[in-house]
């Protein structure tokens, strides 16, 4: 059906909290023609057991496994995704919750301003009690790429829970399943944008998020060097970078140019021609390889 949802949650080892990531979806979150995929990433408590009881309650739900674990939630949005029917995909966390009646008005914000992708305008924090909000962040209201780049704490990227076509996600060419869970969502956000998608938030809206579970993000984080892996999941769009900042970020700033991004923010590209950003690109892919 035109403009329904396919809802995508990778699972692993999430059997504690994705009862009310699920329900926080079907109680109110849920129209007639949206499905909810559920990808198992080989977990080894009773999550895949679980999800298979849900399948089994509701027709709308689809459970898919992972026989061995990819190490990464792009691995299971990229799974859910190539399975999903929608013209629309929202991908929920397992240990995140939808607020009550959410999903309809911000459906409605994508399709009455043609968007790509709509997110909420703000991400409240919880611990345990997901009716006592601890924090909360305010996202810009319209994104571009370089102010992504800039101020990603400002934007949904990181995040991943937020709505986009399915359209955009092939244009975009999918999650990027090197990186790790910790950066997968934010590389995306950032190449959808890159890639011209307009992508706005809505303000007085939110989502419900979990501090304090050992996320995917919580469990990659430390593992591998944030700048050498955007450097490299970036490629095709330097172009769209100010010559010096990418000459900067391939040279003696290749480790550490997004650890210190609020003091060095990235410029827009100049107004030299683009066969230097031609011959620059080629030469750092061949880097690259």
């Amino acid at each position: 059906m035109k403009n329904s949802i396919s809802f995508i949650m990778p699972c692993f080892n999430c059997s504690a909290t994705m009862d009310a990531s699920i329900m926080s979806i079907i109680n109110t979150n849920f129209e007639e023609g949206d499905e909810i995929i559920l990808i198992d990433d080989a977990s080894i408590d009773d999550t895949y057991a679980k999800a298979l009881s849900y399948s089994n309650r509701y027709s709308f739900i689809k459970v898919l496994r992972h026989h061995n674990n990819k190490g990464t939630a792009a691995a299971g949005r990229n799974t859910g995704i190539d399975q999903a029917s929608s013209d629309l995909i929202f991908c929920l966390d397992s240990d995140n919750i939808l607020r009550p009646n959410s999903i309809r008005v911000l459906k409605e914000f994508l399709v009455a301003n043609a968007l790509d992708a709509a997110a909420f305008g703000r991400i409240d924090y919880f611990s345990e009690n997901s009716l006592e909000v601890t924090s909360s962040w305010i996202l810009t209201e319209k994104l571009s790429f370089i102010d992504a780049l800039n101020d990603p704490m400002k934007t949904p990227c990181g995040s991943g829970n937020y709505l986009y076509t399915k359209a955009l996600w092939k244009k975009a060419g999918r999650h990027n399943e090197f990186l790790g869970g910790a950066y997968d969502s934010e590389l995306f956000g950032l190449k959808i944008l890159a890639e011209g998608a307009k992508f706005w938030t809505l303000p007085e809206t939110s989502y419900l998020h979990r501090n304090g579970y050992e996320s995917t993000y919580m469990r990659e984080y430390s593992k591998r060097n944030a700048s050498l892996l955007f450097l490299a999941g970036l490629i095709d769009y330097w172009n769209q970078v100010h010559e010096d900042d990418v000459d900067y970020i391939f040279g003696k700033g290749r480790l550490t140019w997004m650890d210190n991004i609020a003091q060095k923010p990235l410029r827009p590209k100049s107004n030299k021609k683009k066969s230097i950003y031609k011959r620059v690109v080629k030469k750092l892919k061949n880097q690259l390889l």
